[in-house]
């Protein structure tokens, strides 16, 4: 893969489309609280800030390496970075502006499902032989 940013924008794409088609993120269920369920910051809110933050650095830095040394074990951990930086930047975005969190389980629950495989992949089967 000469270029990890197609495949980042692939993943955001499908986790919009998700919450579009299947959560139904625009029909009548869904009930729109602008400003979140929080009227002041608190741990909570700066702690998934926080991981936000942290995730997104992971991710760059994973992205970085993957580029100069091109192996499959730096490609998936840097796609299960930026996989779990989206579910961080959903919980902020969710919890600080939209305040339904309901549709968020599912998602959530689905995107670390899909790290730990990554992750699992990553440890259990090995490079192939060049």
């Amino acid at each position: 893969m000469k270029n990890l940013v197609p495949i980042y924008a692939v993943l955001v794409l499908a986790s919009l489309a998700y919450l579009f088609a299947v959560e139904d993120i625009n029909g009548d269920r869904f009930a729109f609280n602008g400003g979140g369920r929080d009227a002041k910051l608190s741990f909570y809110d700066l702690s998934i800030i926080g991981v936000t933050a942290f995730s997104g650095i992971l991710t760059i830095l994973s992205t970085l390496a993957h580029g100069r040394k091109r192996t499959r074990k730096l490609f998936l951990i840097s796609m299960a970075f930026f996989i779990f930086t989206l579910k961080s930047a959903f919980s902020v975005i969710f919890n600080h502006f939209i305040g339904d969190y309901y549709l968020m389980g599912v998602l959530i629950q689905g995107m670390e499902l899909l790290v730990l495989l990554i992750f699992s992949s990553v440890l259990l089967f090995s490079e192939p032989k060049k």
